[in-house]
């Protein structure tokens, strides 16, 4: 285990308490880390092979059919990580210093053993984040809570009759605020809540975002990030006839949503998760796709395929398979040096995942963004 992460693990609980210290050791981490990734582009060899993070997709069956997403479907149809299987990872991930463990899925919740899941990585002592869509909370929370989680975040795609159009289900915004109501009216705010709105065409307009902020208001909703839509990972597609994406002309219904954004960030900076220079920077990303030149720094994670694969990010090629061998067996190789490499150089489809911190470890783009008198370009062009 690395220094770095030994020093987190006893500073982070003094940090929570202590948001001006905590947002200053959030700025030198990510300075540290610019430097190492500017140099790193051009030498790899500045690049250690120290993931932080460890993302779980345990299952591709989901209870939602979300028009821009093909889990449950055409994406690893009927496939689950088993149990002894991720208690292998979560033993492995402890003993290589990850950070994080982020239970995903498909809906994760729909696992059968989760929960077993959830007190193994407790007992280890490894943070971890469910993200779900929010739905089978009312029936799941007692037994999550009880195996040790107290970290949710989920997407949301808008409120009342919006949501259930965009997720293809009847009723499930209806579910979905019962189970908020539950899990609120039970556990108070015990459990740290977040919710990643997703930014789409659909969404582009004050009344959604004012209807997303009044859901984050009324549930207590810890941390408001913003979801730019894409789709580059491969259980993500454009939505029906591409209603989904960005358009140039666009442009300015963006910035005018982002520049709202920003003011609540103004008056609420400890619930807008994002940092001021990468809100500045979601109207370049949605409309220039995969022309923005800022490099990935997803070589800080691993993730796992509900099928066992494990990946840097779900565009690249697998790096081996859990079926066959161990987490640590598989990780620090060849494949895994080459796959950081690609991730640097943007031999991908670079899609917006982790546009904040892209941005804030980019030297240029910080410098550009985080100008003082920075102004949006309104033209359909960068």
């Amino acid at each position: 285990m690395g220094i770095s992460t030994t020093a987190r693990r006893h500073l982070m609980p003094f940090l929570q308490k202590h948001s001006r210290l905590k947002n200053s050791a959030l700025n030198c981490d990510y300075l540290l880390s610019m430097l190492r990734q500017s140099l790193g582009t051009h030498y790899s060899s500045m690049i250690k092979l120290k993931p932080r993070t460890l993302g779980l997709s345990l299952i591709s069956s989901c209870s939602q059919r979300c028009l821009g997403c093909n889990y449950g479907r055409d994406y690893l149809p009927g496939k689950m990580i088993s149990l002894d299987i991720v208690k292998g990872i979560l033993s492995d991930a402890k003993a290589l210093g990850f950070w994080n463990v982020v239970f995903s899925g498909g809906e994760p919740l729909l696992h059968p053993d989760l929960s077993k899941m959830i007190e193994h990585a407790t007992n280890l002592e490894l943070p971890i984040l469910i993200i779900t869509n929010g739905t089978l909370l009312k029936e799941k929370i007692d037994d999550l809570y009880s195996a040790g989680a107290r970290r949710i975040s989920m997407g949301f795609y808008g409120t009342g009759r919006q949501y259930d159009r965009y997720v293809q289900r009847d009723g499930m915004y209806l579910r979905l605020t019962k189970s908020m109501d539950h899990l609120r009216g039970r556990y108070g705010t015990e459990i740290v809540f977040g919710m990643h709105w997703l930014l789409s065409r659909l969404t582009c307009n004050s009344e959604a975002l004012e209807n997303a902020w009044d859901f984050a208001v009324k549930y207590k909703i810890n941390r408001f990030d913003i979801n730019p839509v894409h789709y580059a990972a491969p259980y993500l597609n454009k939505g029906p006839e591409g209603k989904l994406q960005f358009r140039p002309e666009d442009r300015a219904g963006i910035i005018s949503i982002i520049r709202e954004v920003i003011e609540l960030k103004n008056r609420y900076p400890s619930i807008i998760g994002h940092s001021l220079m990468g809100l500045r920077s979601i109207p370049d990303w949605l409309i220039m796709k995969p022309g923005m030149n800022v490099p990935c720094d997803r070589y800080m994670m691993v993730r796992v395929r509900p099928d066992g694969a494990v990946q840097l990010c779900p565009a690249q090629d697998p790096l081996g398979n859990l079926n066959q061998n161990r987490l640590k067996d598989i990780l620090f190789g060849d494949k895994h040096k080459a796959a950081i490499i690609d991730c640097l150089q943007l031999n991908c489809s670079n899609c917006p995942y982790g546009f904040d911190s892209r941005i804030q470890k980019h030297w240029p783009s910080r410098r550009f963004y985080g100008r003082e008198e920075f102004e949006f370009n309104e033209g359909t062009e960068n």
